[in-house]
């Protein structure tokens, strides 16, 4: 298994594109805003698409891979602390939205396991957020 991370570099904006044994995995979105890195957005797929086939095909048999629970995650926002520390950041920060929560309950624990400090969001109901993600930076 290997996690492969591509990074798009538009300074101010940038994107990460994972890929798990050359599968199309996920994305990151972050963003410098000031002294901040603001992440936008992460997500891993829940497994690989596979291709749709003509009504004369015989179905895969195989089912899709799974994506999620293999690293790529944590791969990316490794990335994204990395790209912080290499800027001087002073913190990275983001929030979770109520949607996101909805489709993974355990959200805010996998930022926590990975160093984020997560607290209730300063009410932007605006962004349909309830918990701000937050990482204070001792790179500067």
């Amino acid at each position: 298994m290997s996690i492969q991370l591509e990074i798009i570099d538009n300074e101010p904006h940038f994107q990460i594109h994972a890929s798990l044994d050359g599968i199309y995995a996920g994305y990151a979105y972050f963003e410098l805003k000031g002294a901040d890195m603001f992440l936008s957005d992460i997500c891993v797929r829940e497994h690989e698409v596979v291709p749709s086939r003509k009504w004369w095909q015989l179905p895969k048999l195989s089912q899709p891979r799974k994506l999620r629970e293999q690293g790529i995650g944590t791969a990316m926002i490794s990335k994204v602390i990395e790209e912080a520390q290499i800027r001087q950041c002073e913190r990275i920060y983001g929030y979770i939205t109520i949607d996101s929560i909805r489709d993974n309950p355990h959200l805010d624990r996998w930022y926590e396991k990975r160093g984020f400090l997560v607290q209730p969001s300063d009410g932007n109901t605006w962004l349909n957020t309830e918990i701000m993600v937050e990482y204070p930076c001792a790179f500067t």
